[in-house]
């Protein structure tokens, strides 16, 4: 066995030594904190959060009706709203699909108008338009020729409206008499009479019509527009008739 000139057994100090260093790790891993991660924010069990706080309003009556009075006002609030839902669901189905509310019959006197005059009713809420066409107007439409049927758009009213017995050059019952809405088909606007003058229109004297307080389209005395203007329908005809000088409207 060497010894070290102080006297100490070599072999015996290396190994004290190579044996230190892991008394030391030992030791301070036994001394360190758990360095180990905890749980990710926002993963946390229930039980890691802590107990679920409890709302007891058993101790305030007054909160509690109010909490009570909401509840009865939203589940009110819900069936009312489905009621509204359920009704115009059934509301939709239940109704004439293309067909137009009729309107109360109307009758007037108009035996009073003169041959060429022209009278604005009132027929619920609706502007009507009554002419009384003259032999000279009636024979104007009745005898169309072909140039004059190419200045109409819709000179057989194919896509106007009218009750089928009328669709024809007068688009009336009786010749002489000449009942329409009185609202341009294109902006709905109030139309006027406008009366025979020299100046051409389409091609020829203006013979008197129809014209829309808008945009000024044009329709002849059978109330069919012309070609070319803003409106692509003819002045819609109500069911009507004239009988003894009374003028029936609907019904």
């Amino acid at each position: 066995m060497s010894t070290d000139p102080a006297g100490t057994d070599i072999r015996t100090g290396a190994a004290e030594a190579r044996d230190a260093p892991q008394a030391d790790s030992v030791s301070s891993s036994a001394g360190a904190p758990d360095a180990s991660p905890g749980p990710v924010p926002g993963t946390e069990t229930p039980d890691e959060l802590g107990p679920v706080p409890r709302f007891d309003v058993g101790d305030d009556p007054a909160r509690a009706q109010r909490l009570l009075r909401l509840r009865v006002m939203l589940k009110a609030m819900i069936a009312g709203a489905a009621c509204v839902v359920v009704f115009v669901f059934f509301s939709a189905f239940l109704s004439d699909d293309g067909t137009e509310d009729t309107l109360p019959g109307y009758r007037v006197p108009v035996d009073d108008i003169q041959p060429g005059e022209t009278r604005m009713l009132t027929w619920d809420g609706r502007a009507v338009v009554v002419h009384r066409r003259t032999p000279e107007q009636i024979r104007l439409l009745e005898d169309a020729d072909e140039t004059l049927r190419t200045r109409l758009r819709d000179p057989d009213s194919a896509r106007s409206e009218q009750p089928e017995a009328m669709r024809d050059a007068l688009r009336s019952k009786e010749p002489e008499w000449f009942v329409a809405i009185g609202l341009g088909t294109d902006y709905g606007c109030p139309v006027a009479w406008l009366p025979p003058e020299p100046a051409p229109f389409a091609g020829a004297p203006w013979p008197g019509g129809f014209a829309d307080s808008c945009r000024g389209s044009r329709y002849d005395l059978a109330g069919r527009v012309y070609a070319g203007q803003y409106a692509d329908r003819n002045l819609v005809v109500p069911p009507h008739s004239v009988i003894d000088g009374v003028l029936l409207l609907g019904g």
